[in-house]
């Protein structure tokens, strides 16, 4: 067989050396007669004379040099330092080939001890990582672990390549952390390039950063319309624009788009079964959502008119903002819609044709008034003045009229003595014209003719006062309530209209509204007679309400001929007989964990549909015998309705908070016979206040560590460990 000089080698190497670099060289000699014969199983590499040498290692490979030398050179770079105990251990064959008989082997042991050396470069596991971040997050908030491995088990140093300074990492570990908070309007995405170096090389991954959304605003009202008044005009057809309400969402997302209705009708129902009907004659069309912001135009869905009996004229919509996210938050708002009058009633005589006799022995030389022409309108404000004027030209005979109170009078420095009974009758027309803009003229003038009776006889009908022409009555609000046994009355008048008539026959006294068709709350009193003497009055005959109507006017007359005609002008004063209203009875907001400082979450708003202040002046106050007891300290009520909270809340401590608040007027309830101030109307609204959860608890394993034990002969994909982690 061959002969090697040596039968064992045992050099020291370098993994690091390259391939081709020479290991060591040894002599391979061919069989003598002394040799005995052994046999191998090798690999020829080389033949000459017969004699081929190889390495059972394929790391390393033999080449021949000269003479019978052989170098045994590094076959792959580099070397595995990690071999079984940082060495590799082989042999070298060689096999002598003969004509006619079997080959000879020679073999020799090589143990070849490495020496470690720097060789291999970081690689990242994963290639490119992704990881989630909450955009609430805290700063310092770790959110993952960027992991790379070296062969040679260098130390590892890790750092952020790119330029920002949102995330940080710490260089011995790889934790990702947040370095600063996000801003308001972050991105969905960040990437940032990681690198890591064992001092020798340098590896590079791109690292993908998911920044969660979270739904942490409530859409917020722009303009300040909350509280506000918005008006529009009687007689415009249906589909009127009143106003435009826009809403701002700056969340990312489902979380930022925005829906902005009326409360749904079920909401809207009070606690008496009552619903507002004033939703059924306005809509909200809204347009589409540029950006963070959407609008709504707020429409009429019928027409109005301010002066139909009975019109309301003001109205209290509550107004939600809601979004998409999860879960949804929203927001809300109550306007005030008023109606306002145009001018669109002309004035209207209450009659067409007016007679009166002056009686020279009931008025004496020097009368400062004679008959009152009466006309009404409509129309409210300066479109309901009415201005009289006398039409005919030339003007009449010894009377003129007073332009604001339609009073037929002696021209200036007349007497009665001065008249002439031959110029009587004395007919003459007037027309009336209102102040609106543009102002209206009556339709119909009104014919005047005025006799004169210059003998001794009496008025066939005749005011035992004069104030009874124009009476100007001051009654409270529930006057009905109070008082329905008896006339109107105030304290410059007890309630009695007396009037005196000249014929044995007696005549009943009237009340009428000046307008046709028209139902009051007024009616006549019954007659009472003390022969020709009778006494009536004005009743009322059901409740009355100065929030529908503070102000009447309404004629008086008794049955004769000619008529006697007076009016009452009924001013009501408001009293505090409704409650704060608030237009749906509970909502759900919302507020985001771990959050800090001084914060809004809402502000409520209630109607109170009184007329007057103190009545409908509307404050709050937390109800704290019904608001839950965990919930009192960590929210503020102002007077104002804000509701803030300056709390760092927790969901997983608590996750949903109940509040009530109690919105309260500024006067004492109407029929509260103390007038005790501490007892207003009041009106209660609950809160349910929901935590919106942020990513802000890590997974914890159930078990820290698990020691593992498998057989080497376990196939693939069989279980061998179950491991649990948890997250809050």
């Amino acid at each position: 067989m061959p002969v090697r000089h040596s039968r064992f080698f045992f050099p020291n190497f370098s993994v690091a050396s390259p391939i081709g670099t020479s290991v060591f060289t040894f002599n391979v000699q061919p069989q003598t007669s002394t040799t005995k014969t052994s046999f191998a199983t090798s690999r020829a590499l080389n033949n000459v004379a017969g004699v081929s040498v190889t390495a059972t290692d394929p790391n390393f490979s033999v080449i021949q040099l000269a003479n019978g030398a052989y170098q045994l050179n590094t076959a792959t770079y580099p070397l595995n330092y990690y071999s079984p105990n940082n060495r590799y251990l082989f042999n070298l064959i060689a096999t002598q080939s003969f004509v006619n008989r079997p080959p000879t082997t020679s073999q020799a042991l090589v143990q070849i001890s490495l020496v470690s050396a720097n060789v291999h470069a970081p690689i990242f596991i994963p290639q490119n990582p992704s990881y989630s971040i909450s955009e609430t997050a805290s700063i310092n908030s770790v959110f993952g672990t960027v992991y790379a491995s070296d062969a040679d088990l260098d130390t590892l140093t890790y750092s952020i390549v790119t330029q920002q300074t949102l995330f940080a990492i710490t260089r011995s570990t790889g934790v990702l952390s947040l370095d600063s908070a996000f801003p308001s309007t972050s991105a969905s995405q960040y990437f940032i390039i990681v690198s890591v170096t064992d001092t020798v090389f340098t590896t590079q991954t791109n690292v993908r950063i998911n920044v969660t959304a979270v739904n942490k605003q409530s859409p917020t009202f722009l303009n300040q319309i909350c509280g506000e008044n918005f008006s529009f005009n009687e007689g415009n057809t249906s589909g009127i624009n009143v106003t435009t309400i826009s809403a701002f969402d700056n969340d990312r997302g489902a979380n930022g788009q925005i829906n902005i209705t009326f409360p749904s009708e079920q909401a809207r129902t009070t606690v008496s079964g009552l619903r507002n009907s004033a939703y059924s004659q306005f809509q909200l069309i809204q347009l589409a959502q540029v950006g963070t912001t959407r609008s709504a135009i707020l429409q009429s869905t019928t027409t109005f008119d301010y002066d139909a009996p009975g019109a309301t004229r003001v109205w209290y919509l509550f107004i939600l903002a809601t979004d998409n996210g999860t879960p949804q938050r929203q927001s809300f708002c109550s306007i005030r819609v008023n109606l306002m009058d145009i001018n669109d009633n002309a004035p209207v005589f209450v009659m067409t044709q007016w007679n009166y006799t002056i009686y020279r022995a009931a008025v004496g030389n020097n009368p400062s008034r004679f008959l009152r022409i009466i006309a009404s309108d409509a129309d409210s404000g300066n479109n309901g003045i009415i201005d009289y004027y006398i039409g005919s030209t030339p003007a009449p005979l010894y009377f003129i009229i007073n332009r604001t109170t339609g009073v037929i009078m002696l021209q200036p420095n007349l007497m009665l003595s001065d008249l002439n009974v031959s110029d009587f009758p004395v007919t003459f027309t007037v027309y009336a014209r209102d102040r609106g803009t543009p102002p209206l003229t009556s339709q119909a003038n009104a014919t005047v003719t005025i006799n004169f009776n210059n003998n001794n006889e009496q008025p066939p009908a005749s005011w035992l006062d004069p104030r009874y022409q124009e009476l100007s009555i001051v009654i409270r609000e529930k006057f009905y309530e109070v008082y329905n046994m008896r006339p109107i009355f105030d304290s410059n008048f007890n309630g009695s209209i007396i009037y005196q008539l000249t014929s044995q026959q007696s005549s009943i006294l009237t009340v009428t509204s000046p307008f046709a068709n028209t139902n009051i709350p007024f009616s006549d009193v019954p007659v009472r007679r003390f022969n020709y003497t009778f006494v009536s009055g004005i009743a009322v005959t059901y409740g009355l309400h100065a929030e529908i109507q503070d102000l009447y006017v309404i004629y008086i007359r008794t049955l004769v001929n000619p008529p006697l005609i007076g009016s009452a002008t009924i001013q009501l004063i408001d009293e505090n007989d409704n409650a704060p209203m608030f237009d749906i009875r509970s909502i759900v907001l919302s507020v985001v964990e771990n959050e800090v400082g001084l914060r809004q979450i809402a502000q409520i708003q209630a109607f109170d549909r009184d007329l007057t202040f103190p009545n409908n002046f509307v404050q709050y106050r937390m109800n704290l015998n019904l608001t839950d007891p965990i919930a009192i300290g960590k929210f503020f009520v102002a007077l104002d309705g804000t509701i803030t909270t300056n709390y760092t809340f927790d969901r997983e401590t608590t996750n949903r908070y109940r509040l009530f608040l109690t919105a309260y007027d500024g006067a004492p309830v109407w029929n509260d016979p103390t007038n005790n101030t501490n007892n207003p109307n009041t009106q209660d609204f609950q809160f349910d206040v929901q935590v919106i959860d942020v990513n802000d608890v890590s997974p914890v394993f159930l078990n820290s560590s698990i020691v593992i034990s498998i057989n080497e002969t376990t196939a693939i994909g069989t279980g061998i460990v179950n491991i649990t982690c948890t997250d809050t």
